[in-house]
């Protein structure tokens, strides 16, 4: 599913969800999952193949995630 959603939302879902560039907290509202998720893949390169320990390193902080 795909949200519209504006640069205003954006951000404050970064500042209420995210410190340092990492994920502090998963948003419950399936709208603000989904604006972490569509930024955070935004930053990577999509030449470049992941694994799972580097997506994870890159996006969560913290023991209470993941």
């Amino acid at each position: 599913m795909k949200y519209l959603y504006t640069q205003n939302e954006s951000d404050q879902v970064q500042t209420n969800f995210m410190k340092n560039g990492k994920v502090i907290h998963i948003p419950s509202k399936e709208k603000k999952k989904y604006i972490l998720l569509h930024d955070f893949i935004k930053r990577l390169d999509e030449e470049k193949m992941y694994y799972e320990q580097e997506i994870n390193a890159e996006l969560l902080m913290g023991s209470n995630i993941g």
